[in-house]
């Protein structure tokens, strides 16, 4: 409410600062004087303040079952990952190995 009045008295529009007008008040008494900046108002705090997403799922979604991991393909996905993908909170039942890379490094 407080940006909408600072945006009003910038462009110097004839808006009385009434303090039991209500939000809706005074977007209303704006948008009669000049609904553009209204409109570009809304637009901002839409696209800075948007904080969910709509996601649009399969119709028919299939669930694949989710592979069996072993002490042995543990270890074999782990010597894939770089070590520091793998947070030191982490309990190791093994020690985990560093493998050598393409580029030589350990």
């Amino acid at each position: 409410m407080d940006e909408l009045l600072a945006a009003a008295r910038s462009q110097r529009l004839p808006i009385v600062d009434d303090p039991m007008a209500t939000p809706v008040d005074l977007a209303i008494d704006i948008w009669l004087a000049a609904p553009e900046l209204v409109r570009s108002r809304h637009a901002e705090a839409i696209a800075m303040r948007q904080q969910n997403f709509e996601y649009f799922g399969p119709q028919h979604p299939v669930r694949g079952a989710f592979p069996d991991v072993d002490a042995v393909l543990r270890v074999q996905i782990e010597a894939e990952l770089p070590m520091t993908a793998i947070p030191d909170s982490v309990a190791y039942s093994t020690p985990p190995r560093r493998v050598a890379t393409s580029a030589g490094r350990h």
